[in-house]
């Protein structure tokens, strides 16, 4: 049966990759948002795979507590350090609600209401040590809309070295890359660069460099994957299909 993808740019494909042979890996999804639509892990967590998340937006807690149980969720931003910080939402648009003032000015000249409320902060060593104090770390996906920095200051990659590193590298909604300023921290600490999506950046652990063979092309048909979009529509064609003939049975 096809691996079935969630996610726009088919990251989670990548990630069922080069973990196929792991039935139960772990990760951390930072900035998770909905538990499941657009969802680098979701597909990861259908195949047993189970992790944190960490995502603010109060609006998802209950989808999560819903969809998946098994994981925990940590309500809050990720930054350098805790306490607590501003969160900036856009209207409708949930997914590019950022911590960074510099993105929430670049939403709001272009004409975006902006809501900013108070949450809580939160290191990645601190969920870390709470909730993984011990054991592999497979996959670590961030995206947090120009934050990458200060979530990278706050994690230590010398005592937690999560298999691959996956983030957004491009400036929110514009093909601008924004990498710069947050890859040496990665560089420094025996990351290495093994692929670039278009959106996503990918990074390897030195200690983990067999898996860098995955990385030698995108998606593609020796993937055999399908995406949940066609999987609903077929269904739902079936569906009209089946009430359709029902209804020329019917018919005198």
């Amino acid at each position: 049966m096809p691996f079935v993808s969630y996610t726009r740019n088919f990251e989670d494909v990548m990630l069922n990759r080069v973990f196929d042979s792991i039935p139960h890996g772990f990760y951390v999804d930072v900035g998770a948002y909905h538990p499941a639509t657009d969802s680098n892990t979701y597909a990861m967590y259908l195949r047993g795979w189970r992790g944190v998340a960490i995502e603010p937006a109060p609006a998802v807690a209950s989808l999560w507590a819903t969809m998946r149980p098994e994981d925990v969720l940590v309500q809050a931003a990720a930054g350098a350090a805790s306490g607590h910080t501003s969160f900036f939402t856009f209207g409708d648009v949930e997914q590019y609600s950022t911590t960074t003032p510099q993105t929430a000015d670049q939403h709001r000249s272009n004409g975006a209401p902006v809501k900013t409320t108070l949450v809580p902060l939160v290191s990645l060593n601190d969920v870390l040590a709470r909730y993984r104090p011990e054991g592999d770390i497979h996959c670590m996906s961030i995206d947090v809309e120009g934050g990458e920095r200060a979530v990278l200051e706050g994690l230590d990659l010398r005592r937690y070295r999560p298999w691959v590193i996956m983030l957004e590298s491009v400036e929110p909604g514009r093909p601008v890359p924004n990498h710069m300023p947050w890859e040496p921290l990665l560089l420094a600490c025996d990351y290495e660069f093994v692929y670039f999506d278009e959106v996503n950046r990918f990074y390897v652990a030195k200690e983990q460099l067999h898996l860098k063979r995955f990385f030698a092309c995108g998606p593609c048909v020796w993937d055999d994957f399908i995406h949940i979009d066609l999987v609903t529509a077929r269904s739902e064609l079936a569906q009209a299909r089946a009430e359709l003939e029902q209804l020329r049975l019917r018919s005198p």
